[in-house]
């Protein structure tokens, strides 16, 4: 199966970033690849968890979102330079969009090794949203910020008062989560996901110290398969959250 065929496939339920939570909170869809085994890192990066045909879903998830939403800890561990390839750069501009999403790192301190590729020069802003008490770094691109004065430095950062505001502020409707998954924990805790891309990887990592998917959510989730498909060995899932009216209609 191609690229394209996979997308279509993917997507014939409906585009993947048309449900948000509510009217005032983007669209979030949460994308992640894992082992058959359940591991989403190998030594503390996606490596050989991931291919070709995985990586062009996530580009393309990319290309049609407004902005990528990243824990400081991934960004660590995997750069986030450019988010885009040239020809996708190229067709959003053409689109009269920006050139790439926005990057938007979300991380209680702000602190980001100087080395950073997310720090280097790139085609947008590099937006944090973090604590009040933090100081940005810096870096050959422009540095945004949404602060949550509720949250210091050591304690969580409430994410819906901070997505509302990326929305409200700066036009910000569609979002594609890419973990990790203490993230993804506090994202579903809050309710503010719509949906879900698992690709699951022909690999048996054995790798017993790897994060889950998810964090330490304190109660199960209902999700609905919308979308399957198999491409390079891969399978690749689309669920989406089922809300508390979702589930009543089931009774």
């Amino acid at each position: 199966m191609t690229a394209d065929a996979l997308w279509d496939t993917l997507t014939a339920p409906g585009h993947p970033f048309a449900r948000p939570a509510s009217g005032e909170l983007p669209a979030i869809t949460l994308n992640m690849v894992a082992s058959v085994d359940g591991a989403t890192a190998l030594d503390g990066r996606v490596g050989r968890l991931t291919g070709p045909v995985d990586q062009a879903l996530l580009r393309r998830l990319r290309e049609e979102s407004d902005a990528v939403l990243v824990g400081a800890a991934t960004v660590r561990a995997e750069g986030y330079g450019t988010l885009l390839r040239a020809a996708a750069r190229e067709r959003r501009a053409r689109a009269g969009g920006s050139a790439e999403p926005l990057l938007c790192v979300v991380s209680r301190d702000a602190r980001l090794p100087p080395d950073s590729p997310a720090l280097r020069a790139a085609p947008g802003p590099l937006m944090f949203l973090t604590s009040d008490a933090a100081v940005l770094p810096q870096g050959e691109r422009e540095m945004l910020a949404i602060r949550s004065p509720a949250a210091q430095p050591g304690q969580p950062v409430v994410l819906r008062p901070l997505l509302e505001r990326l929305r409200a502020e700066h036009g910000v409707e569609r979002i594609i989560c890419e973990g990790g998954s203490r993230l993804n924990a506090s994202l579903l805790a809050e309710g503010l996901v719509g949906e879900l891309f698992v690709a699951v990887s022909p690999l048996l990592a054995r790798e017993p110290v790897s994060p889950p998917l998810v964090a330490g959510v304190a109660t199960p989730l209902d999700l609905e398969l919308i979308a399957h498909a198999t491409a390079e060995d891969f399978v690749f899932l689309r669920y989406r959250l089922l809300n508390a009216l979702d589930r009543r209609s089931w009774n």
